[in-house]
């Protein structure tokens, strides 16, 4: 009778040992399934970040592609606002030749300031395009 009931005893603890590790398993398994989870979720927020990144590096340089044709429109501006400037003077020149040389001398001189002064307020609006672009360059 002992027998048996060191048996059934043995049993018991038996059944108790099998049943702690099929639960210890089963945690082991949910660990992993919660890593595994935790993993494929950061892996994803990583994805979303650089894309992220790679679309604000493709908006820095259509910006930079931008503001580099805004600076050329600019100079290409300048350079046919000069160049009617050149040929209205060339025509005030003419006329003025036949009207008188004290008038040719003051339109003249005229035109020439005011050439200046344009020269000038273009030169610093370049200055302002390339600080605002090296600035741009900075901040990346």
């Amino acid at each position: 009778q002992k027998l048996q009931q060191y048996r059934e005893e043995g049993q018991r603890v038996a059944a108790d040992v099998q049943k702690f590790q099929e639960e210890e398993e089963e945690k082991a398994r949910l660990r992993r399934e919660r890593h595994l989870q935790f993993n494929k979720e950061a892996a994803q927020q990583l994805s979303e970040q650089r894309a992220a990144r790679e679309a604000e590096k493709q908006q820095q340089l259509r910006d930079r592609e931008e503001a580099a044709a805004q600076m050329k429109r600019a100079v290409q501006a300048a350079e046919d606002a000069r160049a009617d400037k050149v040929r209205q003077q060339k025509e005030w020149i003419e006329k003025a030749k036949k009207d008188n040389a004290a008038a040719i001398a003051r339109k003249q001189h005229q035109k020439e300031q005011e050439w200046a002064q344009d020269q000038k307020l273009f030169r610093e609006q370049a200055a302002r395009l390339e600080e605002q672009e090296r600035q741009r360059r900075q901040e990346l």
